[in-house]
């Protein structure tokens, strides 16, 4: 009888040991996340194809975290990231944050973004949690930042607020102690039948900025935000995934522009938030 209470006793020991090696099982991003990497990340990190991508460059920065071979110094050097921050129009407010996300992957604070942001007197409504996380880096301009914190939660009827907003939002204010349930619920009630859905329509852009936000508040997506099939977001996500390119809606073209870039990170902040079960600091 000992003997066989002891066996069963090691059955369900070994099926927990089975069962949380499984639910930490990075497998299901890794390949995607090697093809970007192969395929197409220096085009994301070099002026020559298009601007340089502050998602790429944040995500690659995140892998050093869990991949020891992988250095963001090896796609792209701080002089060229410089060159880029001090090329920026900054006329665009949206601007402000780029060079914010990638200073901060270098350890940096450019003069030129941080002096022209203590300038700015108004943000208009669409830039408000963009420019939020630039005042925070940068620590310039405290009364607009409080002003823009105060209002980022405030969801008017009026106001276009999806589940992108929502998710960015989540990202930026990861240390802020504000009412978070406006966003986790424009999330919520975007989650459709494979996806995150805005605009009238599923898309991969949208699905990979709201894992952002919830990783970035620490929740399982294996358990939360689940669609109407029980999938998760981010199976959901990989479903517009082609050799580490995603497409925006599943029978579209790849969209280079937006829906890869941010994939791309979103693919890396899962595999970071398995590696610790923790909030990710996506920006």
């Amino acid at each position: 009888m000992k003997q066989k209470t002891l066996f069963i006793i090691i059955i369900i020991i070994f099926g927990l040991l089975v069962g949380c090696t499984l639910k930490d099982d990075t497998t299901i991003v890794d390949k995607p996340i090697n093809d970007f990497l192969t395929n197409y990340a220096q085009d994301y990190l070099s002026n020559s194809n298009r601007e340089i991508d502050y998602n790429v460059v944040r995500g690659i920065k995140l892998l050093e975290q869990v991949d020891e071979k992988i250095k963001l110094t090896d796609y792209l050097t701080i002089d060229d990231a410089k060159k880029y921050i001090d090329s920026l129009d900054y006329s665009y407010s949206t601007q402000f944050f780029k060079a914010a996300v990638i200073d901060k992957c270098f350890n940096m604070k450019s003069d030129k973004p941080m002096e022209l942001l203590a300038k700015v007197e108004e943000v208009d409504i669409y830039s408000t949690s963009y420019v939020y996380y630039a005042l925070d880096y940068y620590g310039v301009n405290p009364t607009l930042k409080a002003q823009l914190l105060g209002s980022l939660n405030i969801i008017k009827a009026e106001d276009y607020r999806d589940a992108d907003y929502a998710g960015i939002c989540l990202c930026v204010t990861i240390n802020e102690q504000i009412d978070k349930t406006p966003f986790l619920d424009l999330i919520k009630d975007s989650v459709s039948s494979g996806g995150i859905s805005t605009w009238g329509q599923v898309n991969a852009s949208s699905t990979a900025v709201s894992i952002m936000g919830l990783l970035s508040e620490g929740i399982d997506l294996e358990q939360n935000y689940l669609d109407e099939e029980g999938n998760s977001l981010i199976n959901n996500l990989l479903t517009f995934e082609q050799e580490g390119a995603f497409k925006w809606v599943k029978d579209g073209p790849i969209d280079l522009d937006f829906s890869t870039p941010q994939s791309f990170l979103a693919c890396v902040c899962y595999k970071v938030y398995l590696k610790n079960h923790k909030p990710v600091v996506v920006f």
